[in-house]
Formats: C-alpha cells, sequence, structure tokens
C-alpha cells in the first residue's frame, strides 16, 4: 500500500494548529480544574471565574480571574496503624518525611510521601506492599486555615476461605532463601549435552548449555543475598549487572513464595547471547579520482576466560593510488599500502584497584586493554606505528 507524500503547503499546515472554537463547556472545565489545581495545594477558599472579550470579527479571548484566599498549613500529622512491625519502620523514616508541620498543605506531597514510604518498605522484606494500603484523612473542621493529617496503612486483606467474612492479616516480611541462576540457549535445546548443576552457599547455578561461565563472574553480578530481606533495589541492581555483562539476550528475576513460609525463592533466568562473531568487509574509496580499496576482517570472543572478558582481533588494510610529487604528476597503481593487527581486550572489573572500597558498587565496571601495530608504506615515507594503551572505563552513578 503506498502513502502519497505529502506536499509542502500541507506540511506547513500539518506544522501548526487549528484554531480552537469557543466553548462554555470547556471555559467551564477550565476554571474548575485551575480551581481543583488551587484546592491541592491549600488554597481550599479560591473563587476562579471567567469572562468572555470579543477582540476582533469572529474572535475573542477568555479571561481567568482568580482569588486564591488564604491558604491552609499542616498543624499535626498523626500515623495509624495495627501492625507494629511497620510502626517500627515508620518510625525511624519520619524525620525525613515530605509532610512536616507547618508545611503548606499539598496533595502532591503526599503522593511523594506514598511512594517513600512503599519503596522503603520493599527494600526491607516487604515483597507484596503496594502504594494503594497507604491512605490519609484531612480534617479541617473547626480549625482556622489549619489542617490536621493523618496517614495510615491498612493491612492486608483476603476473604475466609470457609466464610464470606473478610480478615485482616499483617504485612509479611520475606527473606531470601535460594537463589536459582538458570543459564538457557536460546535455541530449545542443546543436542547431547547434559545439564550442570553448581551449588553453593551464595548461588545454584544450573547451566542447560556447553557455554561455560565463571562462578565468580555470576556471584559478584547478583547483588541479592540468601538469608537477607527481600529488597526491590537490589533486586534491580542484579538486572542492570547481568544485562551490562553483554553475556546475555535476556534476562530475567522472578521471585517465587514457599508456602505457609515468609521465604521467597530468587530464580534468575539467563538466556545465553553468541559469544563468538566474525565480521569481514570490503569497500573501495575514491580520493579525488584516485582509487582504491580496503577491507577489515574482525574476530569476537565475549567470553574469553569464562569470566565475561571481551577479546577483539582486528586486522585491516587497504591499497590505494595516490599522485607522485614528480613533473608529470601521474599515479602509480597501488603505490600506497597500509596494513596491520589491533588487539582489544575488555575485563568486566577495575584491574588492579579493584579492591578499592569506592568502585566495588559500580554496575559497569570495565578495564580496557589495546595493542595495535600498523604499516604504511607510501611514495614519499615508509614507516611503523606501535600503540600499546591500558585504562578504566569508570560509570559513575548520574
Amino acid at each position: 500500500l503506498k502513502v502519497r507524500s505529502l506536499t509542502f503547503g500541507e506540511r506547513i499546515r500539518e506544522a501548526g494548529e487549528p484554531p480552537v472554537v469557543i466553548s462554555n463547556q470547556l471555559r467551564n472545565k477550565s476554571s474548575n480544574q485551575i480551581s481543583i489545581l488551587l484546592i491541592n495545594n491549600g488554597f481550599f477558599d479560591n473563587i476562579v471565574s471567567d469572562s468572555l472579550h470579543i477582540v476582533a470579527d469572529r474572535q475573542a479571548e477568555v479571561i481567568y480571574s482568580i482569588q486564591t484566599g488564604k491558604p491552609s498549613f499542616v498543624r499535626n500529622i498523626n500515623y495509624k496503624f495495627n501492625d507494629s512491625v511497620i510502626g517500627f519502620y515508620l518510625d525511624s523514616i519520619k524525620s525525613n518525611s515530605f509532610i512536616q508541620k507547618g508545611d503548606l498543605f499539598s496533595t502532591d506531597n503526599m503522593d511523594l510521601e506514598r511512594d517513600r514510604i512503599t519503596n522503603f518498605l520493599k527494600n526491607n522484606g516487604f515483597f507484596f506492599f503496594n502504594k494503594e494500603f497507604i491512605y490519609f484523612s484531612v480534617d479541617t473542621i473547626g480549625l482556622d486555615h489549619e489542617i490536621d493529617v493523618e496517614m495510615g496503612i491498612q493491612n492486608y486483606k483476603h476473604k475466609s476461605i470457609s466464610s464470606d467474612i473478610v480478615v485482616e492479616r499483617p504485612h509479611k516480611q520475606f527473606l531470601i532463601n535460594n537463589i536459582n541462576v538458570n543459564i538457557n540457549s536460546d535455541e530449545k535445546y542443546v543436542k547431547g549435552f547434559l545439564s550442570d548443576t553448581l551449588k553453593s552457599n551464595t548461588i545454584n547455578v544450573i547451566n542447560n548449555q556447553p557455554i561455560k561461565y565463571q562462578n565468580r563472574i555470576l556471584r559478584n553480578a547478583i547483588t541479592i543475598k540468601r538469608n537477607t530481606y527481600y529488597s526491590k533495589n537490589l533486586a534491580e541492581d542484579s538486572y542492570k549487572r547481568l544485562s551490562t555483562l553483554g553475556l546475555f539476550s535476556s534476562v530475567g528475576i522472578t521471585f517465587d513464595t514457599i508456602s505457609n513460609k515468609s521465604l521467597l525463592n530468587a530464580n534468575v533466568n539467563l538466556i545465553t547471547a553468541k559469544t563468538q562473531n566474525i565480521t569481514l568487509s570490503v569497500d573501495g574509496t575514491n580520493n579525488e579520482g584516485q582509487f582504491g580499496v580496503e577491507g577489515s576482517m574482525n574476530y569476537l570472543h565475549a567470553n574469553l576466560f569464562h569470566g565475561g572478558e571481551r577479546f577483539k582481533l582486528s586486522l585491516k588494510g587497504g591499497l590505494e593510488s595516490q599522485l607522485l610529487v614528480t613533473n608529470n604528476d601521474e599515479s602509480s597503481l597501488f603505490n600506497t599500502i597500509e596494513f596491520g593487527p589491533e588487539l582489544h581486550v575488555l575485563i568486566p572489573k577495575y584491574f588492579l584497584i579493584n579492591k578499592i572500597q569506592k568502585l566495588k558498587n559500580h554496575i559497569n565496571a570495565r578495564t580496557e586493554i589495546t595493542a595495535a601495530v600498523n604499516f604504511q608504506k607510501r611514495p614519499d615515507f615508509t614507516r611503523w606505528n606501535q600503540e600499546l594503551s591500558f585504562g578504566w572505563l569508570i560509570h559513575e552513578k548520574k
């Protein structure tokens, strides 16, 4: 199906905005939205009105008049919860609350507070907790532009199996039980290969394909730890570390509960990426009418010593005709030659400085080693170039 391309005039028309037809319904809706915005920021007694003025033939403007009234401030903050464990955690983070006494009332701050508490609890074992359990009650009765705020946390509610009664139970804290790493090929099966299982005190690795991985690199990348409380941040951190290794085309982390126990099994599912790759390329060149040819061959191994070390060997070369600085200025066929190998090794850690404490938590640690030799022969000179470099690629936080 062919689609006609737009003309120049049509593209200009598409870039603009159509004129808005005056509507009393839209005027009233805008007034209500302005009023709601003010209420959400503590101006409960606001008055918003609008008026329509004709300014030209078939053109008018809408003027909104706003009286904000006096703002309302937070007088008291009370907390309500029936879970002593939740209460312990809330007491420890009250000082950093987005809602403080004397602050201007703001529903945005309430949303920020819900997110803050939810993230804190999910990083301290409360796997199933979400912000819908947190509610706010606001009381302004008998108060002169002051507000009493109550923040509550509901218990988990579920329907009883034996009756239709809704039963409440406290939110559970979950410990990490086992960490199971399943390494699979992107193919459905690997013919003739038996899975290799490695169990340690930290992780259990089930390798279902012949590519080998050092236990060390998986152990360092997975920051989830056994016998510690579930942490959302550590799960996300582990996902990022595994993804940046470049060894896996797919990374997934799930958690399974164990019946009648406050335990979670972490399942790290990995699909291997291709570890070896060869590319060839040939290009023609044209430099001021002088033709030539250049090519390259690249070999890449993404898991050289089974620890995520990336090894890349490149062989590049080219032939070119170049004008000679003589009386006739004629060029000689392919009188310029250049070729040479180049070696890159990328190690997934800060080699030699990996023990420095401040660098241990970096997600994408890299050490790069480069070596290259280049031979050039031209009509006016011949030379060899050598290069050897070593450096750390440090990715700091935002």
